[in-house]
Formats: structure tokens, sequence, C-alpha cells
């Protein structure tokens, strides 16, 4: 028990060194203020998809998810269904966020255990800048568990790090086919789709995302952004 616990720290170390240093690199991340906002702003999206967390490490269910856990069981990919819809109608705020988290937590479990030591290897690789050989490790995994959405979303926000925003738009659009309510695909699918300057495209995916996620923080600002390129204004 004590080694997991401290295996976890380690992760969540890892996880926030990422995130320092795709803030620094980030050519379109917002202010520092904006940036210790919401877990699921759009500023910090980017974060969310490559930081790979590791299954239980996420945010427990609410008591009615546990309520729904008691019911009849479920596949995985009917409780994470159950878990988008759930989003999409959080009450407020510290809901959303849970179930945001809760979500992200069950997509997890769509890997087998081996499948999910490859994607924290390829966090390492990230976060030591080897974006190519985290390309290759996720594509590795991609080989055993062909079409999973979550790979393929990892991945995607790996090539868009490694401005490679064309195979991102690719992976992300076969993501969706499995996965079309995560809104974190639909977020970046918006950021790869700006950095190709298909503003139109980019303006429809993060549409997308809101429908997903209503309730994340700072979406009117960030509407503007996308409404003013597509529109062919600048900020």
């Amino acid at each position: 028990m004590r080694r997991c616990l401290s295996f976890l720290n380690e992760r969540r170390q890892h996880a926030r060194a990422l995130q320092r240093s795709i803030i620094d690199r980030s050519a379109s991340a917002l202010s520092a203020e904006a940036s210790r906002r919401s877990f699921f702003s759009l500023n910090r999206v980017f974060l969310l998809a490559i930081s790979i967390s590791v299954p239980g490490a996420c945010a427990a269910p609410s008591p009615a998810q546990q309520h729904n856990a008691a019911q009849p069981k479920l596949s995985p990919r009917e409780r994470l269904i159950k878990a988008e819809q759930a989003l999409q109608t959080a009450p407020d705020d510290q809901e959303a966020q849970r179930r945001w988290d809760y979500a992200e937590t069950l997509r997890q479990y769509t890997l087998k255990s081996g499948t999910r030591l490859m994607l924290n290897d390829a966090l390492d690789q990230v976060e030591k800048g080897n974006l190519q050989e985290a390309d290759h490790t996720l594509s590795s995994a991609l080989s055993l568990e062909s079409g999973n959405a979550l790979l393929l979303r990892q991945r995607a926000a790996v090539r868009l790090l490694g401005d490679d925003p064309t195979g991102a738009v690719q992976d992300i659009g076969e993501s969706l086919q499995t996965d079309p309510d995560d809104p974190t695909s639909w977020l970046l699918l918006a950021k790869a789709q700006e950095a190709l300057h298909h503003n139109d495209l980019s303006l429809h995916a993060f549409e997308e995302a809101i429908k997903c996620a209503p309730r994340f923080p700072h979406k009117d600002e960030q509407l503007t952004h996308y409404r003013q390129l597509a529109h062919g204004k600048s900020d």
C-alpha cells in the first residue's frame, strides 16, 4: 500500500512538471492566472489530454454514481456513456468537475493494464521532451488496442505538441468516431484546426465541446475568440 501511494504521488509530480513544461511551450497558453483555474477550462484542456493519470488517482464517484454502480452491471462503454450524459447536465461547476474526472477515470479502464503502463511510459517521454519516442510508444499501444479512443486522443495531443496538427486532426477524428461525447477531444480538435488556420472548423469543434461540457468556465471568452477567427478578425 505504501509503495502504491508513493507511485501515485510520483505520477502526480510528473504531471505537474509536465504541465509547467507545456505552459512554457504552448503558443496559445493563456495568462498564468487563468492557468490556475478550473481543471477543465479550455486553457488547461491541453494539459488534461497530455497528463496521463493512473486509475484511482482521479476523483471518486459521487454518491449518485455509487448508487448507479449498484444497479445491474454495465459494460465499461455503457458506464462511460452514462458519465458523459451526466456531465452534460451537471447542476454546478463543482459537480461538473467531479463528473468530468469520473468520466476520465472510466476512459482509463477501457485499457488493459499493460497498455496503461505504455501510456505512463509515453508521459515520461513527453516530460523529457522525447516527443517522437512518445508517439512511437502510443503507436505501439494502438497496435495492441486498435481504435481505442483514449489512445488516439493521447497520441493526437503529443502530435499537436510536436507541431503536427494534421496528424492530430486525423487521430482525433478517429477517436471521436468511438467516443463522440468526449469534450477533451473536441477541444483538442479546436486547437488543431486553429493551428491549421481552418477557422470555421475550429469554431465548430469548440461549439461541440460546449455541448459535451456546458459548464466549463470562461467558455464565453473562448467562444468569442473562435468566432473572431472564423469571421476573419483577430483578438
